[in-house]
């Protein structure tokens, strides 16, 4: 379902920020150290994806061949077990990519810190998302679930983000201009870490 939600205000953003900060590293080591390690995790994360779907891809592939050459040779129990596990691969090709199949329900306030040292918080309220940018300025955000994700359509600022839950944490990637997502490459990671 896609709805459009209208932004926090820059009080509340600033009351969040404020305390997640106290609590963070301040040294310039460790802050380079958390944004590499959370900029290889953001990175990993999407190589995954895409291995798995390739894995299955191929495996498709594989199994179409083994199918046929059981049929040449007239082996048509092994081409119906083929089959029925081509079938199976399919299907979890289709849930991965269908937008309803895992619905995401997101709640509390999440702080996001980007590979580019931005960071942005994020409230999620009974499937309504609002945030303030560091510069106050407004936006209008989309949410829809894909899969075991969310999207965030950033309408104003023609900006897409996705979103892959790991418990309490995300890793965020963000594409700009949003016409770029979904074949495009994300211009910016972030992990998003849940406040409450």
């Amino acid at each position: 379902m896609r709805s459009v939600f209208i932004i926090s205000t820059a009080i509340v953003f600033g009351m969040l920020v404020g305390a997640a900060e106290s609590n963070a590293p301040k040294s310039p080591l460790a802050r380079a150290a958390i944004a590499r390690a959370e900029k290889s995790e953001a990175a990993a994360l999407t190589a995954y994806r895409k291995a798995v779907v390739d894995a299955r891809n191929s495996l498709l592939t594989d199994l179409k061949a083994a199918r046929k050459k059981a049929l040449d040779s007239g082996a048509v129990d092994e081409a119906t077990a083929i089959a029925e596990y081509e079938k199976k691969t399919q299907e979890q090709l289709d849930q991965d990519n269908n937008e309803d199949s895992r619905p995401i329900v997101v709640g509390g306030v999440w702080d996001v810190r980007y590979t580019n040292k931005v960071r942005r918080t994020y409230r999620f309220d009974r499937g309504k998302v609002s945030y303030v940018s560091p510069d106050e300025k407004q936006d209008q955000i989309q949410m829809r679930s894909q899969g075991a994700q969310i999207l965030l359509n950033f309408v104003t600022e023609n900006k897409v983000e996705r979103w892959t839950f790991v418990g309490n944490k995300a890793i965020v990637e963000h594409f700009n201009p949003g016409n770029d997502f979904p074949k495009g490459r994300p211009v910016e990671f972030a992990v998003a870490l849940r406040e409450e």
